[in-house]
């Protein structure tokens, strides 16, 4: 007998983060080609600064959407704050523009992967080996295109560099969800005491 295919997604909620993630993804890929062009016109007009402090709060209106309940605990609230203040270090240390791009897309991308992978998970869909893993893995891959297809790019080149900042990006964004959602456990546990 013959088992009726498993449907491509287990809730809205997941589909809605796949799109979402294959959005950000698409857009990323398809200006691979004109971020020189961008830069170049964005530090003209002085915008790189503003843009960049956008994508920083980009990141943690993502990280707080995602994972914070409608009242958030205080225990959230502080391992959020946590998570914003590491986030917000690691784009201090980094000076590079370029650089802090990589920041911004690959930890919204990881962040937007884990969460569909922790929703297939919980509503009994087959996510292996963990979906913190797995999300840092395909984020990886990701980024491995991503500079794949720059190294084929006129004036663009393949760069471990960026690579590596594309995984520590996936590694912000997926432990910042991990550390929020255990506060969020953490919060249950002690408010049934």
């Amino acid at each position: 007998m013959l088992q009726s295919p498993m449907p491509p997604f287990t809730s809205r909620r997941e589909r809605n983060l796949w799109i979402i993630a294959a959005i950000v993804v698409i857009a990323i890929f398809t200006t691979l080609g004109l971020s020189g062009k961008l830069y170049g016109l964005f530090t003209n007009q002085r915008l790189v600064e503003q843009s960049i402090f956008a994508g920083f709060i980009i990141i943690l209106v993502s990280i707080a959407a995602l994972n914070m309940q409608v009242r958030p605990s205080g225990i959230e609230i502080g391992a959020a704050l946590g998570v914003a203040a590491v986030t917000l270090m690691a784009f201090l240390r980094i000076t590079a523009p370029a650089e802090r791009t990589h920041l911004i897309e690959y930890s919204i991308v990881g962040m937007l992967i884990f969460h569909a992978l922790k929703e297939r998970a919980a509503n009994g869909g087959k996510v292996t080996p963990n979906p913190a893993v797995l999300a840092l893995g395909i984020t990886f891959s990701l980024g491995l295109l991503d500079e794949s297809i720059q190294g084929i790019i006129p004036g663009r080149i393949f760069s471990f560099v960026d690579l590596l900042f594309n995984l520590f990006a996936a590694v912000i964004g997926v432990f910042g969800s991990l550390i929020i959602g255990l506060a969020r456990r953490w919060s249950k546990r002690f408010s049934r005491r």
